[in-house]
């Protein structure tokens, strides 16, 4: 993480405010803004596979698939951009948060697969309509998908293979692991 070019915590609503001005992305933590990192090839190639594959399956739906710059309200002081996410909301045209996120996608990178595995993952089983967090790493068919099961218990499954299938629960989609690294 770098250093916080505001010396001041941050509520969601000032960050929301301050965060358009600025020249890079930033994700707000414990009302610290955090400078978000580029990505790799590889990285950014599984990451494209995954939206094609969900903007598909949710076009036309009452759900979309976002990209990294529309956020998810963890707390009052904390907002996170995964890098994919599925909102069955329905968001202002100029909204920047999601109004109802029901899967959030992490590809995993070497400098933040820690933060995005543990911190986020606890923050976003946090709100209350996500329905399952995808965990993917980029170097190899394999992912954590983490589901919300019935009393707000949390399971989680490992996939490892090309032929592993990816459910989402609340949207009509099943994704072939091996698809993602063609």
């Amino acid at each position: 993480m770098t250093q916080s070019p505001v010396s001041d915590p941050m509520t969601a609503e000032a960050f929301l405010a301050w965060a358009p001005t600025q020249p890079e992305r930033y994700e707000l933590v414990d009302g610290v803004p955090v400078l978000m990192t580029g990505a790799r090839v590889k990285h950014d190639r599984v990451l494209g596979a995954l939206f094609f594959r969900l903007y598909g399956a949710t076009r036309g739906t009452h759900c979309e698939t976002f990209t990294d710059d529309i956020g998810v309200r963890t707390s009052p002081t904390s907002i996170f951009r995964p890098d994919l996410l599925i909102d069955c909301g329905k968001p202002e045209g100029d909204a920047m948060i999601a109004a109802e996120p029901v899967a959030v996608i992490e590809v995993l990178s070497p400098s933040t697969s820690l933060f995005d595995s543990m911190r986020k993952s606890i923050a976003y089983k946090s709100v209350a309509s996500i329905k399952a967090i995808l965990l993917v790493d980029p170097d190899a068919p394999r992912a954590i998908l983490i589901e919300r099961a019935k009393g707000d218990i949390w399971r989680e499954d490992l996939l490892v293979g090309a032929d592993a299938e990816i459910r989402l629960p609340r949207v009509e989609v099943t994704l072939r692991l091996g698809d993602l690294y063609a």
